[in-house]
């Protein structure tokens, strides 16, 4: 249960907060699982049809809470920099771009947001998929653990959720 936890919010055991980690029970994803073919980004192309996407931007700044109610994105690319105004805007970025600054936002964000930004904490996840000729797992299980008896905590919960994708992708993947 523990590696369970460190996996699923990418955080050691010591710095998780518990109050409220199974505050989604009640909501948690039921139902069937389907594979999007193509991936994630068909569902933001289908979204985009119509709208000018510029790529290799690198946003500089944010400024919101305008008499208008809308706000001013900066981003630059090649020494160059444009200003783009919307109704809104949603930021999407890793949160050691926002720890470390490097979008700044006019007015700055409240201290509650920046103290919580600050606290949040982050690690890398690596996912692949395995295919296999056939499968060999039971297939009443598709999801199923190993316990790592590595004595180096940095080995806790290493390679140890596996979910079979069998169901979704026609073939004998974990």
């Amino acid at each position: 249960h523990v590696a369970h936890l460190e996996f699923a919010h990418a955080q050691v055991f010591d710095e998780l907060c518990l109050v409220h980690s199974e505050q989604d029970e009640e909501q948690n994803l039921t139902g069937t699982h389907h594979l999007v073919h193509g991936g994630n980004v068909t569902f933001v192309a289908e979204l985009a049809k119509g709208l000018p996407v510029l790529y290799g931007h690198k946003v500089t700044e944010v400024e919101y809470g305008r008499r208008d109610g809308g706000v001013t994105v900066a981003a630059e690319k090649g020494g160059e920099t444009r200003r783009f105004r919307a109704q809104a805007c949603v930021v999407t970025v890793p949160v050691g771009v926002l720890k470390r600054g490097h979008i700044k936002f006019k007015p700055p964000l409240p201290p509650r947001k920046r103290e919580a930004i600050q606290a949040i904490g982050f690690g890398a996840i690596n996912k692949c998929v395995l295919v296999f000729p056939y499968r060999f797992w039971p297939s009443d299980h598709d999801t199923f653990c190993f316990a790592n008896n590595g004595d180096e905590e940095a080995d806790r919960g290493s390679h140890f959720l596996y979910h079979s994708y069998e169901h979704v992708a026609g073939a004998a993947a974990l």
